[in-house]
C-alpha cells in the first residue's frame, strides 16, 4: 500500500495532533479495524480505520486511489 498526502495538511496535523502521516504505515503493519465513512455524503468512498501507532490508539481516515 502507497500512502500520499498534502504536505501542509500534513504539518498542520503534525501542529494540532502531534500525529504525522509520515508513520501511518505503521498503524497498517498490525491489526486494524475499518469500516467505510458514511457519516454524510462524500463525492468518493472514504474509510476509517482504528489502529495503534506505537501502541497509542489512533484514527486514519483515508480513502483508495486507483
Amino acid at each position: 500500500m502507497k500512502f500520499i498526502w498534502d504536505e501542509p495538511k500534513r504539518i498542520s496535523n503534525i501542529d494540532k495532533h502531534g500525529l504525522d502521516f509520515a508513520l501511518t504505515h505503521l498503524v497498517f503493519e498490525s491489526d486494524t479495524f475499518t469500516f467505510e465513512d458514511n457519516r454524510i455524503v462524500y463525492n468518493e468512498r472514504r474509510f476509517i480505520t482504528l489502529g495503534l501507532l506505537e501502541g497509542t490508539p489512533v484514527v486514519v481516515v483515508h480513502r483508495n486511489r486507483r
